[in-house]
């Protein structure tokens, strides 16, 4: 072998190690600037948790600006953006797989932040949960019309603001960032709608023949959903036994409800609210805040919430699911999860194998 080609052997394995030496060095320097800052994220999620814990329980007056203004701050920050763009482009090349995930959520979440904690979206978004939170009998409260306009307004900004991103609309973005993504639903919707037509289409034949009808609208549709719902066998559950229907049927799956860390406190809600579970510091403090008088139904939903919160081990923050910033997860298997816990209060065949469980209608 000629002392050309040996020197190019050496010249390329030396290239190799030095290439290797130098994308550990970045993923090193990656880690640990992404371990600061999920430091800090987690400190302001455990802030907006505590101040939107405030604002349900009526424990203390709440001050959502300032961690919204935090959360603004950090989203905003250009090192965390170029960086993160940068790895998010070359992220076939990290190895570490927890590691490469940190880097797509967060590149989900800096996406959706330049919408939703752009200066004049955030001021109007706040102005709008403002006006929300208090009640109608406030000097201060705007007109409904004022309100709608406000909210459209929003709804515009928020559109106009994600095709400059590359999407249709805000809706888009949000599936995307949330990696439910439109292809997914259209087809998902495609196949409900196949698999459930005839049934459907039988159901208002048989409705509109009934109520000698021709034409079959919202009213009529809503007046068959009530219908169903009427129709539920549903626990009777109530004050004190709502506690202890959770108790027994968490303890007889195996959690041990005495321990954990979850509170609950009934108070008046801001309009079209029932109940509210919020992860003030995943894995360790969670709370529900109900509509005093809601169904046993209703508190399993916001226990399942927390459940999944409880149960998140990962110890990295940003992959916890905090839901104050959008595309840190996915909403859509937050409330599945919510609801397979809501559903076994609803699981009469289940429930009546226990005797100590309230009586049933």
């Amino acid at each position: 072998m000629s002392k050309t080609k040996i020197t190019n052997i050496i010249l390329t394995f030396l290239f190799g190690v030095l290439s290797l030496t130098s994308c550990n060095n970045g993923v090193d320097d990656l880690t640990m600037f992404l371990d600061t800052k999920e430091v800090l994220y987690e400190e302001i999620s455990v802030q907006m948790g505590t101040e939107y814990w405030n604002l349900y329980s009526g424990k203390a007056i709440p001050d959502l600006k300032t961690p919204k203004q935090r959360y603004a701050d950090l989203f905003t920050n250009d090192t965390l953006n170029n960086l993160v763009d940068e790895w998010y482009n070359k992220r076939s090349k990290i190895k570490n797989t927890i590691l490469k995930r940190r880097i797509e959520v967060w590149h989900n979440i800096l996406t959706a932040a330049k919408i939703n904690y752009s200066n004049e979206n955030l001021e109007l978004q706040n102005e709008l949960e403002n006006w929300l939170s208090k009640e109608d009998k406030t000097d201060e409260m705007p007109t409904q019309d004022e309100m709608n306009a406000k909210a459209i307004k929003l709804m515009q900004l928020r559109n106009s603001k994600a095709k400059t991103l590359g999407y249709e609309n805000y809706g888009e973005l949000i599936l995307d960032v949330t990696e439910i993504k439109m292809d997914w639903l259209l087809n998902f919707a495609d196949v409900i709608n196949k698999r459930t037509l005839d049934p459907y289409q039988k159901l208002v034949d048989d409705y509109q023949l009934d109520e000698n009808k021709t034409e079959f609208n919202f009213s009529d549709a809503m007046i068959l959903i009530r219908k169903y719902y009427a129709n539920q066998l549903v626990p009777e559950v109530t004050g004190d036994s709502i506690r202890i229907g959770m108790k027994m049927i968490l303890d007889k799956i195996g959690f041990d409800y005495d321990n954990l860390p979850v509170q609950f406190v009934e108070n008046e809600m801001p309009p079209g609210v029932g109940g509210q579970g919020i992860a003030v510091q995943i894995p360790n403090d969670f709370r529900v805040a109900l509509l005093p008088g809601m169904d046993f139904q209703t508190w399993m939903h916001e226990l399942g919430h927390g459940l999944q919160a409880m149960h998140t081990t990962i110890q990295s923050p940003i992959l916890k699911e905090y839901e104050w910033s959008l595309g840190s997860g996915c909403g859509g298997f937050s409330e599945g999860m919510a609801e397979v816990s809501a559903k076994i209060s609803l699981n009469t065949e289940w429930i009546i194998n226990y005797p100590q469980y309230p009586k049933m209608k």
